[in-house]
């Protein structure tokens, strides 16, 4: 019994001296593909990013360094400047929606190239008859914290300033740079369209989550 024991002990350790050897052989493989993974991801990202801006400059041509922040504002932290109270929320759309005359025009906006957020037109949702309280609703259960939001508003807009810098003058980017140091500055405030977009485009939509939409937004047309 003991020659037994002492047997499968030294073929226990063989085995685990097999095991480490390979881990280590291995592992700088492994750290390396990791490595690979994230760099590719992180270019990936950048990439949507941009063509996400350069799809809104070319719909939007009168859009001002403003509406780009607001653009990844909105795409970055949803409708969390809004608050979290929902008669509020519900006040302000229904003020809003009242006035407004509804069209034919694409409902659902894209505005985050990770899909996270989306914005709502409203022209369209009152021509669809939708219900602007529970639209508020989806609004409000939208509003939630991002983490790292500012860390992710400044990697997003040095993507907004390198579309520029590689299809504007220098000078224009130069301004660009001007605007980017005076949000950073002021710890990224709130932003508001410019009054050229507003002119030009008259704006009237609500930012939701993407999954807030897939799980609610057909409610909006089914209770009154």
């Amino acid at each position: 019994m003991l020659s037994l024991l002492k047997l499968m002990k030294m073929k226990k350790r063989k085995i685990n001296i097999i095991v480490a050897r390979i881990f280590k052989t291995f592992l700088p493989i492994i750290a390396g593909c990791m490595v690979l993974i994230h760099t590719c991801a992180h270019k990936m990202n950048k990439s949507n990013w941009s063509l996400l801006i350069r799809y809104h400059l070319n719909k939007y041509p009168h859009m001002e360094f403003v509406d780009l922040y607001k653009l990844i504002y909105q795409g970055t932290l949803g409708p969390a400047h809004l608050g979290t109270q929902y008669s509020t929320i519900r006040t302000h759309l229904n003020s809003e929606f009242a006035n407004l005359e509804a069209k034919n025009c694409e409902m659902i906006e894209k505005i985050a190239a990770d899909n996270k957020y989306l914005r709502i037109n409203l022209y369209a949702f009152k021509k669809a008859e939708g219900n602007p309280d529970s639209l508020a609703r989806l609004v409000y259960r939208s509003c939630k914290k991002e983490p790292e939001e500012l860390e992710k508003i400044k990697k997003r807009m040095k993507i907004v300033g390198d579309v520029i810098k590689k299809n504007s003058p220098t000078e224009q980017y130069k301004h660009y740079l001007k605007f980017y140091n005076e949000i950073e500055q002021e710890d990224f405030p709130v932003p508001h369209h410019s009054q050229q977009y507003i002119a030009e485009y008259q704006p009237a939509y609500r930012v939701i989550s993407q999954q807030v939409y897939q799980k609610y937004f057909d409610n909006c047309f089914t209770s009154k």
